[in-house]
């Protein structure tokens, strides 16, 4: 389908004569997000399916917290459930951290 555009305002260092578009019609409003979006780093995230967790460190103390994931992006993945968000989570966690370990917090 062909359609005509007139820009009342037009910005012509962006804007070309015969410049094309991709419009895409929503078939209803889009989903406002209602919560923040927490991501965690790929490498901080242990186990698959049922058993992933991710490391997290409160008052110098290491807990193992169950996550559920849900998209994945380039360098992380969104934690559904289990995080609320501002937590500090281990990037790279050893395999040997047991939980209640206690740890001290380096920023990289």
């Amino acid at each position: 389908m062909k359609i005509e555009v007139h820009v009342l305002k037009p910005d012509l260092t962006i804007i070309k004569p015969e410049l094309s578009v991709k419009v895409t019609f929503l078939a209803g409003p889009p989903k406002q997000q209602t919560s923040p979006l927490v991501v965690v780093p790929k490498k901080a995230v242990v186990g698959e399916g049922k058993d992933t967790t991710v490391w997290t460190v409160k008052d110098d103390r290491v807990t193992r917290v169950p996550v559920v994931l849900g998209r994945e992006f380039q360098d992380g993945f969104e934690v559904r459930q289990g995080l609320e968000g501002g937590e500090m989570v281990i990037v790279v966690p050893p395999t040997t951290l047991k939980d209640g370990q206690e740890v001290t917090a380096t920023a990289t």
